[in-house]
Protein backbone atom coordinates (compact mmCIF):
# COMPACT_ATOMS: atom_id res chain seq x y z
CA UNK A 1 0.00 0.00 0.00
CA UNK A 2 1.38 3.39 -0.99
CA UNK A 3 1.52 6.01 1.77
CA UNK A 4 -0.95 8.87 1.55
CA UNK A 5 0.12 12.45 1.09
CA UNK A 6 -1.07 14.87 3.76
CA UNK A 7 -1.01 18.61 4.25
CA UNK A 8 -0.34 20.71 7.33
CA UNK A 9 -2.73 23.60 7.97
CA UNK A 10 -2.92 26.33 10.58
CA UNK A 11 -4.65 29.67 11.03
CA UNK A 12 -2.21 31.08 8.46
CA UNK A 13 -4.11 29.11 5.81
CA UNK A 14 -7.43 30.73 6.76
CA UNK A 15 -10.75 29.17 5.89
CA UNK A 16 -10.45 26.08 3.72
CA UNK A 17 -13.71 25.06 2.08
CA UNK A 18 -15.02 21.54 1.57
CA UNK A 19 -14.58 22.09 -2.17
CA UNK A 20 -10.94 23.08 -1.64
CA UNK A 21 -10.31 19.93 0.41
CA UNK A 22 -12.08 17.81 -2.23
CA UNK A 23 -9.85 19.34 -4.91
CA UNK A 24 -6.81 18.39 -2.83
CA UNK A 25 -8.16 14.84 -2.47
CA UNK A 26 -8.49 14.59 -6.25
CA UNK A 27 -4.79 15.50 -6.45
CA UNK A 28 -3.87 12.61 -4.14
CA UNK A 29 -4.00 14.22 -0.70
CA UNK A 30 -5.37 11.69 1.78
CA UNK A 31 -5.17 13.61 5.02
CA UNK A 32 -4.73 16.87 6.84
CA UNK A 33 -2.84 17.71 10.03
CA UNK A 34 -4.50 20.72 11.64
CA UNK A 35 -2.71 22.90 14.19
CA UNK A 36 -4.95 23.02 17.26
CA UNK A 37 -2.80 24.68 19.90
CA UNK A 38 0.51 26.23 20.87
CA UNK A 39 2.02 26.41 24.35
CA UNK A 40 -0.82 26.92 26.88
CA UNK A 41 -2.25 30.11 25.45
CA UNK A 42 -3.05 29.71 21.75
CA UNK A 43 -6.01 27.96 20.14
CA UNK A 44 -6.17 28.01 16.34
CA UNK A 45 -9.40 29.98 15.69
CA UNK A 46 -9.74 28.35 12.26
CA UNK A 47 -9.37 24.77 13.55
CA UNK A 48 -13.10 24.03 13.99
CA UNK A 49 -13.88 24.78 10.34
CA UNK A 50 -10.62 23.31 9.05
CA UNK A 51 -11.33 20.01 10.85
CA UNK A 52 -15.03 19.90 9.99
CA UNK A 53 -14.55 20.68 6.30
CA UNK A 54 -11.74 18.14 5.95
CA UNK A 55 -13.95 15.48 7.57
CA UNK A 56 -16.84 16.32 5.24
CA UNK A 57 -14.46 16.06 2.28
CA UNK A 58 -13.49 12.56 3.42
CA UNK A 59 -9.90 13.30 4.41
CA UNK A 60 -8.22 11.68 7.39
CA UNK A 61 -7.87 14.33 10.10
CA UNK A 62 -4.89 14.47 12.45
CA UNK A 63 -3.89 17.38 14.66
CA UNK A 64 -0.77 18.96 16.08
CA UNK A 65 0.33 21.01 19.04
CA UNK A 66 3.24 23.44 18.63
CA UNK A 67 5.21 22.89 21.83
CA UNK A 68 7.33 25.36 23.78
CA UNK A 69 7.78 23.57 27.13
CA UNK A 70 11.13 23.62 28.94
CA UNK A 71 10.15 21.66 32.07
CA UNK A 72 8.20 18.49 32.78
CA UNK A 73 5.36 20.45 34.39
CA UNK A 74 5.11 22.77 31.40
CA UNK A 75 5.03 19.70 29.13
CA UNK A 76 2.15 18.20 31.13
CA UNK A 77 0.29 21.52 31.12
CA UNK A 78 0.69 21.84 27.34
CA UNK A 79 -0.57 18.28 26.86
CA UNK A 80 -3.68 19.05 28.95
CA UNK A 81 -4.29 22.25 26.98
CA UNK A 82 -4.04 20.30 23.70
CA UNK A 83 -6.39 17.61 25.00
CA UNK A 84 -9.00 20.23 25.95
CA UNK A 85 -8.91 21.64 22.41
CA UNK A 86 -9.31 18.16 20.89
CA UNK A 87 -12.23 17.42 23.19
CA UNK A 88 -13.98 20.67 22.24
CA UNK A 89 -13.87 19.48 18.62
CA UNK A 90 -15.16 16.01 19.59
CA UNK A 91 -12.13 14.36 18.04
CA UNK A 92 -11.91 10.66 18.89
CA UNK A 93 -9.05 9.48 21.07
CA UNK A 94 -7.84 7.43 18.10
CA UNK A 95 -6.94 10.66 16.26
CA UNK A 96 -3.24 10.98 15.45
CA UNK A 97 -1.96 13.68 17.82
CA UNK A 98 1.38 15.23 16.88
CA UNK A 99 3.81 17.01 19.18
CA UNK A 100 5.58 19.57 16.98
CA UNK A 101 8.67 20.83 18.77
CA UNK A 102 10.99 23.14 16.87
CA UNK A 103 12.04 25.76 19.42
CA UNK A 104 15.76 25.42 20.26
CA UNK A 105 15.02 26.60 23.82
CA UNK A 106 13.43 23.18 24.38
CA UNK A 107 16.62 21.17 23.84
CA UNK A 108 17.70 20.99 27.49
CA UNK A 109 16.05 17.87 28.98
CA UNK A 110 14.03 17.39 25.78
CA UNK A 111 13.77 13.61 26.27
CA UNK A 112 12.54 13.81 29.86
CA UNK A 113 10.18 16.69 29.14
CA UNK A 114 8.76 15.04 26.02
CA UNK A 115 8.24 11.80 27.95
CA UNK A 116 6.22 13.82 30.48
CA UNK A 117 4.10 15.15 27.57
CA UNK A 118 3.61 11.63 26.20
CA UNK A 119 2.72 10.24 29.62
CA UNK A 120 0.12 12.97 30.17
CA UNK A 121 -1.45 12.33 26.77
CA UNK A 122 -1.59 8.58 27.45
CA UNK A 123 -2.99 9.15 30.94
CA UNK A 124 -5.99 10.77 29.24
CA UNK A 125 -6.39 7.97 26.69
CA UNK A 126 -4.54 9.47 23.73
CA UNK A 127 -2.18 6.79 22.46
CA UNK A 128 -1.93 7.52 18.73
CA UNK A 129 0.97 9.95 19.15
CA UNK A 130 3.76 11.25 16.93
CA UNK A 131 6.61 13.44 18.10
Amino acid sequence: MQPKTFIDVSSHNGEISVDDYRALARQGVGGVVVKLTEDTWYNNPKAPSQVRNAQIAGLQVSTYHFSRYTTEEEARAEARFYIQAAQKLNLPKSTVMVNDFEDSKMLYNINRNTQAWVNEMRKHGYNNLMF
